[in-house]
């Protein structure tokens, strides 16, 4: 006989055993929560923490960043990194919530922007920003990057690169997180980031995906390196992507060396002291000071040197009458933070291809004309002697001083600090920028006085691209700026009215 205490004792045992049958096959086991890590960085400094040990030539990277209190903030992944630090940044940048992305180019110290894109997305301090990345490819080299958020999945790449250049990076590397915070930020923060993944990747599988905005950078290669005499180089005929936004202004394709040309190396500075000199259809591996009148430089790559320890142009002319630069690529072979691309006056830039340094063109003068030409992708530092050790203010074109300057029919992008900056900060400035593609810049397009000096100018017609550090200041004056203004627009046609303030 079996009391009801032994049958209750088997009935509890049963149900025990139903529930935990019933829970092992029923309920999936929940994943673990992946743990939220740290970057630690504080104004003008940037940090890197290894993502993965193992290196790879073509990969695939992911991340969930939280949007910081500081900012602007740029954070993300340096792809084919070696020791010597360099590498490709796939990054996001937020500036008061503003999201961006772009991609970069690494070697030491120096960090050359190749592409950037306004995403559309806004964020609050703490929100979750995912970020994927790849990298593959050797001829071109191609990164892709792409940003988006819990409320608004994204297709597709945003922004992708072709790097055809010499610089390009084809060696296998790791993949770190990086971070920086720009010297402007109030306080130092904390960049949590958690669910890291860095897998192998192809170009096969790279070109299955749409790509929202592709950039390319044009190939200037030289076959002829080391030797000893001067000989014919083929300059590449090459077949840039245009870049949204810029259909019907300069481009790779309109600027820089005729395709199809003959070069001739010249290695070794050039200095022209002779009346009427013409320097044409030259690949000089050196720079070039002019100190004549009348000179002209048509149809050549200028590349510049090894640093001299002293702030230089690739082509200089410190006011010697009427030098024109003509369908030039201006390119330095070795950069550094003491270059900027044309620096002087009076002289036209006439279709020049002005890519990287720390200013694209100089202007310290009377008399300057630049027309039909790109500048594009100056080169940030760091640490820049000129700024007391503090990082570099990388314009496209900065105005010292100068009257009787006209900016017109250019495409101007991709510098970190102006576009243009219009400074009269050693005489007065009469200005005329017209009917130009402005993109990039802490503002875009920025007029001010210093010291007394006096300006003038007349900013009519031009088209400015989405990107900036600042998204509401495309264009801003100070007051006491004599300044016309007219028909200044976006691309998709909401006219620009400049910010009248001092800052």
């Amino acid at each position: 006989m079996i009391s009801r205490h032994s049958t209750r004792r088997r009935l509890v045992a049963a149900l025990a055993v139903g529930l935990t049958t019933a829970l092992a096959v029923g309920i999936a086991p929940q994943p673990a929560q992946a743990a939220t890590k740290s970057l630690n960085v504080a104004p003008g400094n940037s940090v890197s923490v290894k993502a993965t040990s193992k290196a790879r030539k073509s990969l695939i990277a992911q991340a969930t960043f939280y949007a910081p209190a500081s900012s602007p903030a740029y954070f993300g992944f340096q792809l084919r990194n070696s020791g010597d630090e360099s590498g490709y940044r796939a990054k996001v940048s937020v500036n008061n919530g503003v999201v961006s992305v772009g991609i970069s180019r690494v070697a030491g110290s120096a960090e050359t922007a190749l592409a950037s894109v306004g995403t559309g997305l806004t964020v609050r301090t703490g929100a979750k920003v995912y970020l994927k990345a790849a990298v593959v490819g050797s001829n071109p080299a191609r990164i892709y990057v792409k940003a988006w958020t819990a409320s608004k999945k994204v297709s597709g790449w945003q922004v992708a690169y072709k790097d055809y250049s010499s610089q390009r990076i084809t060696k296998s590397g790791k993949a770190r997180l990086w971070a920086y915070l720009s010297d402007s930020a109030s306080t130092a923060t904390s960049l949590k980031y958690t669910s890291v993944s860095v897998k192998s990747y192809s170009v096969a599988k790279a070109s299955k995906t749409k790509v929202k905005a592709w950039y390319s950078s044009r190939n200037t290669q030289n076959s002829n390196s080391g030797s000893s005499k001067p000989t014919p180089t083929p300059t590449p005929t090459p077949t840039p992507t245009p870049t949204p936004g810029t259909s019907g202004y300069p481009s790779a394709a309109t600027t820089g060396v005729t395709a199809g040309s003959s070069l001739t190396r010249a290695d070794g500075d050039i200095t022209v002291t002779k009346d009427g000199t013409v320097l044409e259809n030259l690949d000089i591996h050196g720079f070039v000071t002019v100190r004549a009148k009348n000179v002209v430089i048509r149809n050549c790559i200028v590349r510049g040197g090894k640093q001299k320890g002293y702030a230089v142009g690739l082509i200089t002319n410190y006011g010697y009458d009427n030098l024109l630069i003509e369908d030039v690529d201006v390119v330095a072979e070795y950069p550094s933070v003491y270059f900027d691309g044309i620096k002087g006056w009076d002289f036209t830039a006439r279709r020049v291809h002005v890519v990287g340094n720390v200013d694209s063109v100089k202007i310290h003068g009377d008399n300057v004309t630049v027309v039909d030409s790109l500048l594009e992708n100056t080169t940030y530092y760091a640490s820049d002697p000129a700024q007391g050790g503090s990082p570099t203010h990388n314009d496209n074109i900065q105005i010292l001083s100068g009257k009787n300057l006209k900016i017109t029919g250019n495409t101007i992008r991709g510098a970190t600090n102006f576009a243009i900056l219009g400074g009269a900060e050693q005489g007065a400035v009469t200005l005329t920028a017209s009917n130009n593609y402005l993109d990039g810049g802490w503002c875009t397009l920025k007029l001010q006085v210093k010291n007394g000096y006096g300006e003038s100018a007349s900013v009519t017609n031009n088209v400015f691209g989405p990107d900036r550090s600042v998204a509401s200041c495309p264009f801003t004056a100070y007051p006491a700026v004599n300044l016309t203004h007219s028909g200044n627009h976006f691309e998709d046609g909401t006219p620009i009215s400049p910010l009248i303030t001092v800052s």
